[in-house]
């Protein structure tokens, strides 16, 4: 599943050169293997979704224009972005972490919950029984949602991605002892469900830092523009993918997403807006802030750890 999936992100990523057409078939294949995955009742809406990165390729974005005025959208700078401003591509990834990874979580978890299945969970966060805390590694680097953990994580014993790793080496042992244990083996299931919410939570304040320190400089050039452009879409695809988790699979309340969202610019169920973020920094990059706020009340991160998910932590710290 992990590999069909980096498959079909790659596939789509070819769209963000302007000169490429992408091959509507090929794409859909590779989006077929996937479906039995998914959560059913966002099966459409994935597939919209990988259809309008599919009409946007081969076109130009216009950052300065509104929906209306960008067709189907197209490239800017280095990336593919919808008629609306939001990267095509981050927005299928990022919503499948949750209509699709978290939903097999609850698909592994219905029957008996055996040592082969916590193996299970271990691969569908996009991590290896190394654990390397790294999606740089050499050897078994870390993908999709522990590679984003692992930039959250400053590695030093304390971080979510090492504490998604204990819950599992926990819910590892107590699968093996038996029906004994089942309390210990619900409670760390529980602590991978909440470290991995808290992970991907804490990367969304690090996108909309970054799209505010990059809109907020003197003067914002093309490559600066659409790289910012580029993490809102990242924000906004988690974001959006995580309002189709049930309400007691998540700590984060369904008013609270909303409220986050409607700030960006992308309030459910109503017409998006969220081009004004870039058309009209001054306004809308307060809205941002409030929204890492709200984050950080929500999932009870300090000042601190809010400073500290601006960084990139295997970067920083070189792990390979």
């Amino acid at each position: 599943m992990i590999g069909q999936f980096e498959d079909l992100i790659e596939a789509l990523e070819k769209g963000r050169a302007s000169s490429v057409r992408l091959n509507e078939s090929e794409i859909l294949l590779k989006l077929d293997v996937l479906l039995p995955f998914m959560d059913p009742l966002a099966v459409n809406e994935v597939t919209s979704r990988v259809l309008s990165t599919i009409r946007a390729s081969g076109g130009t974005y216009d950052w300065s224009k509104d929906a209306a005025g960008n067709g189907e959208g197209g490239v800017y700078g280095a990336y593919l972005f919808t008629a609306e401003g939001l990267d095509a591509t981050e927005v299928v990834e990022k919503q499948l972490f949750s209509v699709m990874l978290q939903y097999h979580v609850n698909q592994l978890l219905l029957g008996t919950t055996t040592p082969a299945t916590i193996d299970k969970l271990v691969a569908t966060i996009g991590a290896h029984p190394k654990f390397s805390n790294s999606d740089k590694a050499t050897s078994h680097p870390d993908r999709f949602v522990a590679a984003y953990a692992a930039r959250r994580d400053k590695n030093d014993g304390t971080g979510m991605y090492t504490k998604i790793f204990a819950s599992l080496r926990k819910a590892q042992a107590a699968a093996k002892a038996g029906t004994a244990f089942s309390t210990d083996l619900n409670d760390a299931i529980k602590e991978y469900r909440r470290q991995w919410e808290r992970a991907l939570m804490a990367t969304t304040a690090n996108y909309l830092f970054t799209v505010v320190s990059k809109l907020s400089q003197t003067t914002v050039d093309d490559a600066t523009r659409s790289s910012a452009i580029h993490s809102f879409g990242e924000a906004a695809g988690y974001l959006m993918g995580l309002t189709t988790v049930p309400q007691n699979q998540r700590i984060i309340p369904s008013e609270t997403l909303q409220t986050i969202l409607a700030k960006m610019g992308l309030p459910l169920g109503g017409s998006p807006s969220c081009w004004k973020v870039w058309q009209d920094p001054f306004t809308s990059l307060p809205l941002l802030i409030e929204c890492t706020n709200i984050i950080a009340t929500t999932y009870g991160f300090s000042s601190a750890e809010m400073e500290s998910f601006k960084t990139n932590w295997v970067n920083a710290q070189d792990r390979k």
